[in-house]
């Protein structure tokens, strides 16, 4: 973790990490590839951001999601004496080759949880405690729950889908066939 500025602000956090996820764009890509996947979360997208975007259309009016950067948020136990800033959750970027996709930026956004907030849950492992936060905060349901979150960290939540979205195109064209949402 940076050692932010003055030099070792973010100590504190060292022990602090409650989990890593993959979400945004990549994670929604990792739902949209899977077939008949239940999702948590419908999101009607228009038009204009489909052709802004240059988002691919299913036949089903699917919105499809590539993969333009990976966002992955590491998600701590807030310290109650050095916050994480707001502002851009503390995000820090870097460039890597990777086989497959080739050059691709890395995101790495951090978000500092309150203890209030976590001791609220009837459970406290990490796979809840995203899904809570995605359902009952405002940057969850406002942002963040509009794509996917795929578990990275801790091990048991590797690869689980954490929240699943599936997007479609608003208003809906009607076909020959029925459209099912």
């Amino acid at each position: 973790m940076d050692s932010g500025h003055p030099s070792g602000k973010f100590q504190n956090y060292s022990d602090r990490l409650l989990a890593i996820c993959l979400i945004q764009g990549a994670a929604q890509h990792f739902v949209d590839t899977r077939i008949n996947l239940p999702t948590k979360n419908d999101v009607a997208v228009d038009q204009a951001k489909i052709d802004e975007k240059g988002y691919r259309v299913s036949v089903e009016g699917q919105v499809l999601n590539g993969v333009k950067d990976i966002d992955v948020m590491l998600w701590f136990r807030r310290h109650e004496t050095v916050s994480i800033p707001v502002r851009n959750h503390a995000r820090k970027s870097t460039v890597c080759n990777l086989r497959r996709l080739g050059m691709r930026r890395f995101d790495f956004m951090k978000k500092a949880i309150p203890d209030d907030f976590i001791g609220r849950g009837a459970s406290h492992d990490p796979m809840c405690l995203v899904r809570r936060y995605m359902e009952e905060t405002n940057h969850g349901r406002q942002y963040l729950a509009r794509k996917s979150a795929i578990g990275l960290y801790p091990d048991f939540i590797f690869g689980q889908i954490l929240w699943a979205s599936r997007r479609f195109v608003w208003p809906i064209k009607i076909t020959d066939g029925p459209v099912v949402l």
